[in-house]
């Protein structure tokens, strides 16, 4: 019987401490970008994990179907890119206290 691995994911707390963004992206429409973690801190706390960020999300093209992950450095080499990425723009909108404000990613209320 294999061993089960137990972890726990990462929090926004713990990228804060590095200086490390959230990477968010769009599953329904490909935009993606760069969320500051203290933007998300003040809506969701330092323990919150990342993974589940995404769930909290809304897109300007209407989907909720958001996946986040920490923002790891540049230097890694391509993660993951879009075959149209070129096509799409990097921005979505946030919804806070019922007006709209524009902002790399939204987390929906």
């Amino acid at each position: 019987m294999p061993a089960t691995r137990t972890y726990r994911p990462v929090t926004l707390g713990t990228l804060a401490d590095q200086g490390m963004a959230v990477w968010a992206w769009c599953n329904g429409c490909f935009k993606n970008g760069a969320v500051a973690t203290s933007t998300l801190i003040a809506r969701l706390g330092r323990d919150f994990p990342v993974p589940d960020v995404g769930a909290r999300m809304r897109c300007s093209c209407g989907s909720r179907d958001i996946e986040t992950r920490p923002n790891w450095p540049d230097n890694l080499g391509v993660i993951t890119r879009p075959t149209d990425a070129r096509t799409h723009s990097y921005s979505c909108i946030a919804r806070e206290s019922g007006a709209e404000s524009r902002s790399a990613l939204g987390v929906a209320n």
